[in-house]
């Protein structure tokens, strides 16, 4: 999708937002699915920047490791054009507590939301009026 998005607009600067649906293994136990939001940030056909949001804390991600799977395809893919400063970082929000499986996708949704509407998460606190509307 992001060679896509990278041919379409090879002049313009242009914000990426993915839902990225993931099934890693957690630690030792069986596959368990998860989603986080791929914000990525191109320039006339470079990607500059790209950050996971996730809604879970970044201790659970030491099991599950989605972040490092993402990062290791996003570096692997040969059609993109990285600039040599390229980095990925990742956001653990800490909205979604670790008990609750359910709200990942409507937590990505959530801040796919906030992205588009104040171009950045500062305002992401209370998901739920968000949840309440539109999901």
């Amino acid at each position: 999708m992001l060679s896509e998005i990278k041919n379409t607009y090879p002049n313009d600067e242009v914000k990426i937002l993915i839902p990225v649906a993931q099934s890693n293994k957690f630690g030792f136990s069986e596959k368990r699915g998860h989603f986080v939001l791929l914000e990525v940030d191109m320039q006339e056909g470079k990607c500059q920047s790209a950050k996971i949001h996730d809604s879970k804390g970044g201790l659970l991600d030491t099991v599950y490791r989605g972040a490092k799977h993402l990062k290791k395809q996003l570096l692997a893919d040969k059609n993109l054009s990285l600039t040599k400063n390229f980095a990925i970082n990742t956001e653990y929000h800490g909205h979604q507590s670790v008990f609750n499986g359910n709200d990942c996708g409507r937590y990505s949704a959530y801040y796919a939301n906030k992205i588009i509407e104040k171009r950045n998460l500062s305002e992401a606190t209370d998901a739920r009026p968000f949840f309440e509307k539109h999901l």
